[in-house]
């Protein structure tokens, strides 16, 4: 077992294929139980791997300070990273829809570096954007095949209502931007990607978001095509080895992080459990408050990589 673990952190395309395979099995889960398993299930990875790759942002940060300053760096850090979070609840509190934008765009360039990050050639203006549409892409996506049950939770944290169909318009323009500026780094020989495979990976994406439901359909894509190789970046970078020693370092590092987060949303949950609406709002606007300073930071890491 811990063999085939270390096997499928060390081989990036090996590593994908299995993403395929989990994929599959878990477009076969989808199919055979029914939307409130499927949450449930989607509940258990985000909490753990999905809240795991993003809670050694601290440690990433003071990966390059010295002994006799770590302490300072970690509050300063800290502080930074509190900051940031209090800044958008700030926004999303004043006005929510465009805090909701700029909260799907930096995802988006976040999803989409840290998919295309190994097969740029050349960093550049452009190759920026292609992140950026490409995440996008993923996410209107998913807006898209869940059209009626996105609208509401939309409006329920914007107070702003959109049409359905908006989203099928959304993800049209995204999907068109992603394929011409793909098509103009591939001839400018900028980009070192297997165009079929890219767009293979496009299709059973969508198959997977029109199958699932709305949470599993999500967990599926953050957990194992994004989380997964975000994590192995990490390792890479914070101990400049991807194995099982490795992994091990970096769950014990970020553990207590992981916790404090765990403990947050349950005072949260507890809270605000007996009001669905507010609870749903107030989890989604602290998920994507805390999500801008680790996007922030796996940036830079990208940039050092």
């Amino acid at each position: 077992m811990f063999n085939f673990i270390e096997n499928f952190l060390n081989k990036t395309n090996g590593m994908k294929n299995w993403i395929l395979v989990g994929t599959f099995f878990c477009l076969w889960l989808a199919t055979n139980f029914s939307s409130s398993i499927q949450s449930y299930f989607a509940y258990t990875l985000i909490l753990t791997f999905g809240i795991l790759h993003g809670a050694n942002d601290i440690n990433i940060m003071l990966r390059e300070s010295s002994a006799s300053t770590k302490k300072k760096a970690f509050w300063k850090n800290l502080g930074l990273y509190l900051i940031t979070i209090a800044l958008i609840l700030g926004l999303f509190l004043v006005h929510p829809l465009s805090a909701l934008a700029l909260f799907v765009l930096f995802s988006g360039f976040h999803f989409g570096e840290q998919h295309f990050k190994k097969k740029i050639l050349k960093t550049s203006l452009w190759a920026n954007a292609l992140y950026t549409l490409y995440g996008t892409t993923i996410l209107t996506m998913i807006f898209f095949a869940k059209a009626q049950e996105v609208a509401p939770i939309i409006a329920q944290l914007t107070h702003t209502q959109i049409a359905p169909s908006l989203f099928e318009y959304a993800f049209l323009f995204f999907l068109t931007a992603t394929g011409l500026l793909y098509a103009t780094l591939y001839m400018q020989k900028n980009i070192n990607a297997h165009t079929i495979k890219e767009a293979f990976y496009l299709v059973v994406l969508f198959v997977v978001f029109k199958t699932a439901n709305l949470l599993w359909g999500f967990c599926i894509y953050f957990v194992l095509w994004h989380s997964v190789g975000s994590i192995r970046d990490q390792l890479q970078f914070l101990y400049g080895k991807v194995d099982l020693k490795a992994l091990k370092r970096y769950v014990k590092a970020c553990f207590p992080y992981w916790l404090v987060s765990i403990l947050a949303l349950a005072v949260v949950y507890h809270f605000f459990r007996h009001n669905d609406t507010l609870l749903i709002s107030v989890l989604l606007y602290t998920l994507a408050a805390i999500t801008f300073p680790h996007i922030i930071v796996m940036s830079r890491l990208e940039k050092k990589s």
